[in-house]
C-alpha cells in the first residue's frame, strides 16, 4: 500500500494490535496507530518509538475531513455489529482523501 501513497500524506492504522503494522511505515509517510484498548496503545508506544499512537474509536478521530491517504483496518472491524460497521466505514470515508486507499482484512467464514 505504501507505494501508492504520495509523500508526506497521513496514513492511519485502526486496531493497532500493539503497533506491529504501524512500525512498518515508509519514508515520507506520517503514520498513526489507533486502538480502543489502552494496554495495546501503551505497548505500541513503548515497543515502537517513533510512530504516533492514539487511544480512541477508529473512525471518530479529531482530524480534518479527507486528509488521510490510507487506512489499514486489518481484522479490526470483524467484531462490529452490522449497524456499527456501517458507521465505521462512513467514518473512514470521511477521513480518506479522494484518492485515498482503504485496506480491510477479514477472515472468511466456512459454511457448516
Amino acid at each position: 500500500m505504501s507505494a501508492a501513497l504520495p509523500a508526506r500524506r497521513r496514513r492511519r492504522g485502526s486496531g493497532t494490535t500493539r503497533g506491529r503494522r504501524v512500525r512498518r511505515r515508509s519514508p515520507g509517510v506520517d503514520m498513526t496507530g489507533v486502538d480502543i484498548v489502552p494496554e495495546f496503545i501503551a505497548h505500541a508506544r513503548s515497543a515502537h518509538p517513533g510512530p504516533e499512537f492514539e487511544l480512541g474509536p477508529m473512525a471518530e478521530l479529531d482530524i480534518p475531513e479527507h486528509c488521510v491517504a490510507g487506512i489499514l483496518a486489518r481484522y479490526s472491524t470483524i467484531h462490529l455489529p452490522p449497524a456499527e460497521l456501517d458507521r465505521v466505514l462512513a467514518g473512514f470515508r470521511r477521513l480518506l482523501a479522494s484518492s485515498g486507499v482503504l485496506v480491510v482484512g477479514a477472515v472468511a467464514a466456512r459454511a457448516s
